[in-house]
C-alpha cells in the first residue's frame, strides 16, 4: 500500500489502532497478487514480473486458529488447501514484522 492511496489516507487519520488495522484488513483482504516492485527484493518471480517490474505472485491468506496461526498458498491451482497450509511460528512472524519498511511501519501505527 502506498501512503498517496486515498484508502490510506483516510486510514492515517484514525488514531484507535484496533480500528486502523481492522481498516487495514479490510483493505488488504482485496489484494490478490502482490504489488511489491522488485528492484532490491529477491524471491521466484517468472519473467513477465520482472518486465513489469512488480512481484505479482498471489498473496498468501493468513488465518487465526485457536492460538496459531497459519498461512494458506494457492500458488498452485492443483493442490487442495491442506497441501499449502503451513504453521506460522513467532519467528517467522518477527522477520515478517522486521521486513516491513519505514513507511508500512507508519501506515500500521508502529512509529508512536
Amino acid at each position: 500500500m502506498s501512503k498517496s492511496d486515498d484508502r490510506v489516507i483516510k486510514l492515517l487519520k484514525f488514531k484507535n489502532m484496533k480500528k486502523r488495522h481492522k481498516e487495514i484488513k479490510k483493505i488488504c483482504s482485496l489484494i490478490k497478487n502482490c504489488e511489491q516492485s522488485i528492484s532490491g527484493y529477491n524471491h521466484d518471480m517468472n519473467e513477465s514480473c520482472k518486465e513489469k517490474n512488480i512481484c505479482n505472485n498471489l498473496v498468501p491468506k493468513i488465518k487465526k486458529e485457536n492460538f496459531k496461526l497459519f498461512q494458506f498458498s494457492s500458488n498452485d491451482e492443483d493442490k487442495n488447501i491442506e497441501d499449502t497450509k503451513k504453521e506460522l511460528t513467532p519467528q517467522d512472524c518477527l522477520k515478517i514484522l522486521n521486513d516491513l519498511d519505514e513507511n508500512d511501519h507508519e501506515i500500521l501505527g508502529f512509529d508512536y
